[in-house]
């Protein structure tokens, strides 16, 4: 756990799973170190393996949770929308349907802002993860409009992030809105000029 890469750690955690491949603890830190070092085929692999039968049902999910997460890195989005789709039937969390929601969204689903939405109506500490991305699926779906409040309030609460900045840029243009584009634009040149090439809306 002290090595200094993301992919020494990972193969220490899986070395130890070899030692003690029943441990549900070393498999999800395993699994989770793997992600980590974007090794995301292997960290499907491991978390596909059936957890002993007397497992808490807690840490199961944890593992299931992470497989999707793993399947969703590795753009296997199908996959994902299932594994997240069968969380959600046990259990409605934020987190599942944000992750939901981004498969979905990768999948060319016309509605995932729903997913997004109902995310923002529990309680999570993602929040600002899930408005941004109901904020980009609501572009997609062509309703800017809809999509600048949540980019207003994800603004206040991280004003310096760049990317925030720019879907709001894209949602002005979308809208004709040439003058706020202009001031909005100004404002993220200053704070990512590595932007400049991304002035126009690539739906």
């Amino acid at each position: 756990l002290l090595a200094r890469s993301a992919g020494e750690r990972a193969r220490g955690l899986t070395q130890a799973l070899d030692l003690d491949p029943a441990s549900i603890d070393l498999r999800l830190s395993a699994v989770e170190g793997l992600i980590f070092a974007r090794d995301y085929e292997r960290a499907i692999r491991l978390a596909d393996a059936a957890p002993a039968p007397e497992t808490p049902e807690v840490l199961k999910r944890s593992l299931r949770f992470l497989a999707g997460a793993a399947q969703l890195e590795a753009g296997r989005y199908s996959e994902a929308s299932d594994t997240f789709g069968s969380l959600l039937r046990s259990r409605e969390t934020a987190a599942a349907l944000n992750n939901l929601g981004v498969a979905r969204f990768r999948l060319r689903d016309p509605d995932a802002s729903a997913l997004f939405a109902r995310g923002g109506s529990l309680t999570d500490r993602r929040q600002n993860d899930i408005s941004f991305n109901r904020a980009l699926a609501l572009l997609f779906e062509g309703r800017a409009e809809q999509a600048l409040p949540a980019l207003d309030r994800s603004m206040e609460a991280a004003p310096g992030d760049a990317q925030v900045r720019l879907l709001r840029v894209w949602a002005l243009r979308l809208l004709n809105r040439e003058a706020e584009r202009g001031e909005e634009w100004e404002k993220l040149m200053a704070l990512a000029p590595s932007f400049a090439s991304l002035g126009n809306p690539d739906l």
